[in-house]
């Protein structure tokens, strides 16, 4: 390189010592405008100007002095740098790497083109660039940070940890390497969560916060990790500590909210969306979700409110749609119900929005059945813990059998189940009760947790703690009582605990869900045709699918019509199903059986007062006095309950979702029950009891329409509701309804041809058991 001689360079060089660095480029330019062929003066000119960030304006010199000298690295590398400033990459890549020609030892050159080639979105390139800079300069913070970054963009998580972590080892306390190190973790994280490693994430994320302990989508993170690990107690903490750090995040108020909405805490939860929503008006996901916990609490009439706010930011939120048709459903409000889930059906994944058991109450379609619980299904795996897959115990005396359930407690499910489990024979199984629910002191309650061999009261445990207990105490078969009703914890299953797990009671459905093998049905409830439609193999009972006690406690006093509001003439028409169950067109069908008969009345279950306003209104809007619907209030013991059925003439059953343990309670009472037979496993079951009781022929009609005339005509023939009383009466004391030891037997007939498939290795499979006779 050409040495400069001029006075005007001297001057320049003792500017630049001083750090003048402005008078020194009025020298430089001096020395340049008369000689322009003096690399020196150049190459200081271009690199003062660059030190100045007159990057722009360094490049022109920088060009002249490369021209000049084009075998001189350091020209290469100035030029290349003050291009990469000024945002040409294309320019700055090819400067780099003629330095590296010029020199294949110059480490700084290979990092910078790196820079530039990630600038230039080669992400490949720039990752072989900055590991030829590492090997040439092993102890490069910069590169090592460099490579980092890269291998971040590139998907290997892993790699840009170990490179990151390295580079700060080497130079402590760098914010923008401390700040590519947590990202990494954060992606590294997410990817062990998708791979099922719950545990390796919170690991990784503990570790970022060490050094970042500031960081909010770390914390949100670490707290996704806790949660499907089931710490659920370290989930919470993870986000009030992300909300602390960061109170102006709605993103960490709204994580906050849906852990403690998750986690029952629905009153933390609403708090949690409304400080959501005073920060960001117009987050949808916080007025839908609050929606939910309103509709949690029984608050659907407010919950409305909530998805119609989020309707007002789109009007095809098919989450907040189905928000407004489980509220319709609730408050049998028909309008809203109507107009919302017509726009639902029109919308992608519209009916997987919906709860499945809104679904049971509003489709007569088995295949929407199916995908509505497939969702949900799909869900609560990916939340599930990963155990390894489970291997029949071949060495156990006796089966053991796993009952799950949130109603060991005053519930219908108890009532239904309790008799089954004081008479599993104890010679082959083992009764085995895991409660979800806090004991409660109600009779049903203690009855059905002490017929357990073995119980285990698990509501404060997370799903992973107990799938993991089902693993360690060798269940055989886990069945499944609450499917997807309230209280449900289906990721318990979603693990695979067991070797045979089956649903059975609780939902009367599918459960969509590739970790049930098992339901346990009849041939009336699921005809062999509808097998597609659900995603369990179908264990199909003889009789009857309901276990039923073989003595029900009715209280010896029937109580008078007038103590129970019922006028002393006329015919009392009666439906004590949850309000839910009442469609638009159930309803129209009972308004006009009362038209028909001026001086009948329908007898229905007391149930919050939105309700009682919207049936009377609909009835008035029909044409019948509103009066004539009369409300029976919840008594608290149940005998008395069942003796109000006395002062009944004719129960009239809903559709698409039946009566249930109610239908049971009135044929048991000797109440005739009247239904119409659905498409789905919710609307059959009446039909399948009554086939029980053999009184299918009388009582069963194919359609609404069948079902209204046969209304019609039982009731205007005394005679004929009298006889089949009669009827009810003798055949509940010789039929297989009310024969529990018979049922039993049936049972447990299924659990040893499951278990037997599963210790050969055998696929699940359907299959019929044998009557009893």
């Amino acid at each position: 390189m050409v040495r400069s001689q001029t006075v005007s360079f001297e001057r320049a060089r003792a500017f630049l010592e001083r750090g003048r660095l402005d008078a020194a480029v009025e020298e430089l330019q001096k020395v340049t405008a008369v000689h322009r062929d003096d690399v020196l003066a150049l190459s200081h000119l271009g690199v003062t100007l660059s030190r100045l960030g007159r990057d722009q304006d360094a490049i022109e010199p920088l060009r002249r002095a490369v021209l000049l000298e084009p075998r001189q690295a350091v020209l290469h590398y100035a030029l290349a740098s003050s291009c990469l400033a000024t945002g040409d990459y294309a320019q700055a890549a090819a400067s780099f790497r003629a330095a590296l020609d010029c020199d294949p030892s110059f480490g700084d050159a290979a990092n910078g083109l790196g820079v530039a080639q990630k600038k230039l979105g080669q992400t490949a390139s720039a990752v072989d660039s900055f590991r030829i800079a590492i090997r040439i300069k092993p102890g490069s913070a910069e590169a090592h940070s460099n490579l980092g970054s890269a291998l971040l963009d590139a998907g290997d998580a892993a790699g840009a940890l170990q490179s990151l972590t390295t580079s700060l080892k080497l130079r402590p306390a760098d914010e923008a390497t401390l700040q590519e190190l947590v990202a990494a973790s954060v992606a590294l994280a997410r990817e062990r969560l998708a791979s099922g490693n719950p545990a390796d994430a919170a690991s990784i994320l503990e570790r970022a916060l060490i050094a970042v302990p500031t960081q909010l989508d770390a914390r949100l993170v670490l707290a996704e990790a806790y949660e499907q690990s089931g710490r659920s107690a370290e989930t919470l903490v993870a986000l009030e500590s992300a909300v602390s750090l960061r109170p102006e995040s709605a993103a960490a108020h709204y994580a906050l909210g849906s852990a403690q909405h998750r986690q029952g805490r629905l009153n933390s939860a609403v708090t949690s969306y409304d400080r959501v929503l005073a920060l960001d008006p117009a987050h949808r996901g916080a007025h839908a979700q609050r929606g939910f916990a309103l509709e949690a609490q029984g608050r659907a009439a407010d919950a409305i409110a909530c998805f119609q706010a989020a309707l007002a930011f789109d009007a095809d939120d098919v989450h907040a749609l189905a928000g407004l048709v489980s509220c319709g459903v609730r408050l049998c409000d028909f309008r809203l119900v109507r107009e919302h889930l017509a726009h639902l059906r029109t919308l992608p994944n519209g009916i997987e929005a919906l709860h499945p058991f809104v679904v049971l109450a509003i489709s007569n379609d088995p295949t929407e059945q199916l995908r509505s619980s497939r969702a949900r299904a799909l869900s609560a795996a990916q939340r599930s813990a990963r155990l390894p897959p489970p291997k029949p115990h071949r060495d156990h005396t006796r089966l053991r059998i796993a009952y799950i359930s949130p109603d060991f407690r005053e519930h219908p499910v108890a009532i239904l189940l309790a008799p089954l489990l004081e008479q599993h024979d104890r010679r082959q199984f083992e009764v085995i009760g895991v409660a979800l629910n806090p004991p409660d002191e109600s009779v049903t309650g203690r009855r059905a947790r002490a017929a357990c061999d073995q119980l285990h009261t698990v509501w404060q445990k997370s799903d992973a703690a107990v799938s993991q207990l089902l693993r360690e105490l060798e269940v055989d078969v886990a069945v499944d009582l609450a499917g997807f009703t309230s209280g449900n914890r289906s990721a318990i299953l979603a693990s695979r605990p067991a070797p045979v797990q089956v649903s059975y009671l609780g939902f009367p459905g599918t459960m969509g869900a590739a970790y049930i093998d098992y339901v346990l049905a009849d041939s009336v409830l699921i005809p062999p045709r509808q097998q597609a439609a659900y995603a369990e193999q179908v264990v199909y009972l003889p009789d009857t699918y309901q276990v039923n006690d073989s003595h029900y406690e009715v209280s010896a006093r029937t109580p008078g019509r007038a103590e129970l509001g019922l006028p002393e003439q006329g015919l009392v028409f009666c439906c004590f199903n949850n309000s839910f169950k009442i469609t638009v067109e159930v309803f129209a069908v009972w308004m006009r059986l009362l038209q028909d008969l001026p001086e009948s009345v329908l007898w229905l279950a007391s149930t919050r007062d939105e309700v009682v306003r919207n049936l009377r209104a609909n009835a008035g809007e029909l044409g019948v006095d509103p009066a004539r619907l009369i409300f029976a209030p919840r008594l608290p013991d149940r005998a008395d309950h069942l003796a109000r059925y006395r002062r009944a003439d004719l129960f009239l059953d809903t559709l698409p979702c039946n009566a249930h343990a109610t239908a049971t309670d009135a044929l048991w009472c000797g109440l005739p029950v009247l239904t119409a037979t659905g498409a789905t496993f919710a609307g059959r079951v009446a039909a399948s009891l009554l086939r029980a009781m053999k009184l299918d022929e009388a009582l069963v009609c194919p359609d609404l329409a069948t079902y209204q005339a046969r209304a019609l005509e039982l009731a205007r023939s005394p005679a004929r509701l009298a006889a089949l009383r009669d009827e009810l009466a003798r055949n509940r004391e010789t039929g297989p309804l009310f024969d529990t030891d018979r049922f039993r037997r049936h049972v447990e007939a299924a659990y040893l041809t499951m278990w037997e498939r599963a210790c050969k290795g055998a696929l699940p499979a359907s299959f019929s058991v044998q009557s009893a006779g």
